[in-house]
């Protein structure tokens, strides 16, 4: 989780302690949930997400959770096996918006 909130603070150019303020926490606070000292409350992260403009869940779902979903679904090996050895998080991060995407359009299909 950490790991999502500090990639995606950085890459909208944040500070932490901008961030903090934003969200009426300390500095602290933001450095325990990015290091993964600290879990990070439900109210909180809506608090991060409306602030960073991302969903709840582009904070709280990490890359190797993405991968758990590949394995207990049986999707596609050869993907699971890129996604797996891929060193790049920002890629890793683009992956797991198309997959989500791409649920979406089957959820959508399905209801059809």
């Amino acid at each position: 989780m950490g790991e999502n909130l500090k990639y995606i603070r950085e890459s909208r150019g944040m500070s932490q302690q901008e961030l903090a303020d934003r969200i009426n926490v300390t500095r602290f606070v933001i450095i325990r949930y990015e290091s993964g000292e600290q879990f990070i409350p439900g109210n909180i992260a809506l608090d991060l997400a409306r602030e960073l403009g991302v969903t709840p869940n582009d904070i709280l779902i990490h890359p190797h959770y993405m991968e758990k979903v590949f394995v207990e679904n049986n999707i596609c090996p050869e993907i699971h096996d890129m996604f797996s050895s891929m060193e790049d998080i920002a890629l890793k991060y683009a992956i797991i918006d198309l997959f989500k995407a791409l649920m979406i359009l089957i959820y959508r299909a399905e209801e059809e």
